[in-house]
């Protein structure tokens, strides 16, 4: 019952958010060729930089990509980087909707696609999605996620790397006009 309500509160809070700062998103299927910029989320247990390193080397191509990576516990020794972006419970209320500087860092800069890598609910990295206003949002079909313009079902021990492989996949191979 807790996260039915944690789960109605990050969505009433991203749609009040977007309300509020008056962000229009420009919804549109980009063709691969044509995005200049990628954004992708993922929830992990441990930081694993060769992880990060396999899934940037996958969309970097002429393109400026960031992860973002909700993690349960930040050490300062880890760092962000200028591709990885880390945050955890300490940088979410308690009711899982990232703090103002978490949000305020993922906006200052516009992606063109927003690639959701979980396999399941993650409420501090969902508000960022849903806030987000990247032209095309990607993930895996998940329950209360509804605000994707691409999703895809996935086996349920699918890795990271086989998740963005199978998207980007499609997202090469459909091509829209100009």
């Amino acid at each position: 019952m807790f996260l039915e309500f944690k789960r109605k509160y990050i969505d009433n809070s991203a749609k009040s958010f977007l309300k509020k700062s008056k962000r229009v998103r420009d919804k549109r299927f980009m063709n691969w060729d044509d995005v200049e910029s990628v954004v992708l989320l993922i929830d992990v247990e441990h930081i694993n930089h060769t992880l990060f390193s396999n899934l940037y080397q996958r969309v970097a191509d002429k393109k400026n990509a960031k992860i973002w990576c909700m993690i349960p516990k930040y050490d300062p020794r880890t760092g962000d980087s200028e591709k990885v972006f880390f945050f955890d419970k300490k940088s979410v209320n308690l009711l899982e909707k990232p703090n103002n500087i978490i949000t305020g860092k993922f906006l200052s800069q516009p992606f063109d696609i927003l690639i959701d890598l979980t396999k399941k609910e993650s409420l501090p990295l969902k508000y960022l999605a849903q806030v987000s206003s990247a032209h095309c949002k990607c993930g895996m079909d998940k329950p209360f996620y509804d605000f994707y313009d691409f999703k895809m079902s996935m086996p349920s021990n699918a890795t990271a790397e086989q998740i963005l492989d199978q998207i980007l996949f499609y997202l090469r191979t459909i091509k829209t006009k100009g």
